[in-house]
């Protein structure tokens, strides 16, 4: 019974989507899971093709190239001096914690990578700006527990709709005002100011898209936040009689509706606004993730991977502008 239940059926449901023909799975992620230590699950995730679209919290990606550079986080005390970390370098979420030089070393490959990779005169959705940088970091780095590289690797379009509240948005501020990080992490130096174009409303428009090209969709919520607003107004964005909703609603989340928050709101209230079908499956299982995924994980690795079974995924091929002919955009999806 109880939330035990819950988490057998939020097993059960994302078993049954990976059954499904020509669904497209949404993967929304928040929090700060990869520093907590699941960062090899979300990996996994990708690597076999468990979801097909990510949208997540710039910070998370952050931790995921972090670790991809063979950086490690440390384990300290929820209870532990804070500045006294902060005088030795160090920053803390909850019990673990990073090192600053290290987290500037990382501020700078992304620096180079905008130096060196971007075209300033270019805009771009967040989908295309990781398209880029995934590619960058596979070519960097073999580490196979980072969901950029598995990303990259199994044609997974990942979208961070508030890149800027990260530090990639920090670094991107920074290089607006021509200051730049040096190599070591140890201090920094002037220079021309560069501005990367990043519009959010191409990511609107191209998640939207995926929504409206796919035969079904299907919204799996780690945490909630952003991530979990952003993919299911996918779906009201069309305001169309035939975008039918989300087939299947999942999320695993310690937030709960009473307080008037996103985060916790139900899936009954997004069936008001046409985000989740009227058929929906819909579960709610109120747990960390940091417990209740790896068990679910467990789950599909027995019962789906191990066996071999395989799924009719969606391949996205990107067009371009939009199509007034054709009423399409930018995407093209195959089964």
């Amino acid at each position: 019974g109880a939330q035990a239940r819950k988490l057998g059926e939020f097993y059960r449901a994302w078993h049954d989507m990976l059954n499904e023909d020509e669904i497209t799975i949404y993967l929304g992620i928040s929090g700060a899971l990869v520093p907590e230590g699941l960062g090899p699950v979300l990996a996994y995730i990708a690597e076999h093709r468990l979801a097909d679209v990510i949208v997540t919290t710039g910070a998370q990606a952050f931790h995921s190239l972090y670790e991809a550079l063979g950086l490690d986080f440390l384990r300290v005390s929820p209870n532990v001096d804070d500045l006294k970390l902060k005088s030795e370098g160090r920053e803390r979420y909850h019990d673990v914690a990073d090192e600053r030089r290290l987290a500037n070393m990382t501020d700078y490959f992304i620096q180079e990578f905008v130096r060196n990779k971007i075209d300033i005169d270019k805009i771009y959705s967040s989908r295309e700006f990781f398209d880029l940088f995934n590619k960058e970091v596979t070519t960097i780095s073999n580490y196979e527990k980072s969901f950029l590289v598995q990303s990259h690797k199994k044609g997974i379009p990942i979208f961070s709709p508030a890149i800027s509240d990260s530090s990639f948005g920090i670094v991107f501020g920074r290089m607006a005002k021509g200051l730049y990080d040096k190599q070591d992490g140890i201090g920094e130096y002037k220079g021309k100011p560069i501005r990367i174009k990043i519009d959010n409303n191409k990511d609107v428009v191209e998640i939207g898209e995926i929504t409206k090209e796919s035969k079904k969709t299907a919204s799996i919520i780690l945490g909630g936040g952003v991530p979990k607003n952003f993919i299911n107004q996918s779906v009201y964005q069309q305001k169309s009689a035939d975008i039918e909703g989300h087939i299947y609603a999942l999320q695993m989340t310690t937030d709960s509706p009473e307080f008037g928050g996103l985060s916790g709101c139900t899936f009954e209230e997004a069936q008001s606004w046409g985000k989740v079908a009227e058929r929906a499956k819909k579960v709610q299982v109120r747990c960390d993730v940091t417990i209740g995924l790896p068990y679910v994980l467990e789950g599909l690795n027995e019962s789906f991977v191990k066996l071999g079974k395989k799924r009719k995924f969606p391949t996205f091929k990107w067009k371009g502008n939009y199509d007034k002919a054709s009423d399409k955009y930018a995407v093209e999806i195959t089964y």
